[in-house]
């Protein structure tokens, strides 16, 4: 095993994206993020600010209820972001954070990446560098730390 590989782990290197961005641009969508990183709660924070027009609701995958109400697994939870329309269709990864910010704008300009030769595979490869790393990056207080009690007190 290479040393990049081990820094992917095992679940990360077979799929770096998940799902298709929607063709129409949905007006509200919800964000399930990892509330135990820092890195994680800064991009909320950012995507929040982002969104002018409260067109996206934010989650903590930890918080009791909110995998089973998005159908994520603990395993997706714990692999990447997710961002899921008022339809159910569900992006994560890479495509998760695209569609987020295309919802906050009101735009699709974020989904360029996917229709450039090899942009797919850059986007992707670039998610899944941070995200194994995530909890080395700087943030903020994490979401659930913030808000004591409301997290699951074990991982997941």
């Amino acid at each position: 095993m290479t040393h990049a590989e081990s820094d992917l782990g095992a679940a990360s290197t077979t799929m770096l994206d998940y799902g298709t961005l929607p063709k129409v641009l949905p007006d509200r969508a919800s964000v399930i993020f990892d509330g135990r990183c820092g890195f994680c709660t800064r991009t909320v924070d950012w995507l929040s600010n982002l969104d002018r027009h409260d067109r996206l609701e934010f989650h903590a995958s930890q918080v009791p209820g909110v995998r089973e109400r998005f159908a994520l697994s603990p395993a997706e939870a714990d692999d990447s972001a997710w961002t899921i329309g008022p339809d159910g269709e569900r992006v994560g990864g890479a495509r998760a954070i695209a569609l987020a910010v295309a919802v906050a704008i009101g735009n699709r300009a974020t989904y360029v990446p996917w229709h450039i030769p090899g942009g797919m595979w850059v986007m992707g490869k670039s998610y899944r560098f941070v995200a194994n790393r995530r909890t080395r990056l700087p943030g903020v207080t994490p979401w659930c730390d913030q808000h004591p009690g409301a997290c699951e007190s074990t991982g997941g």
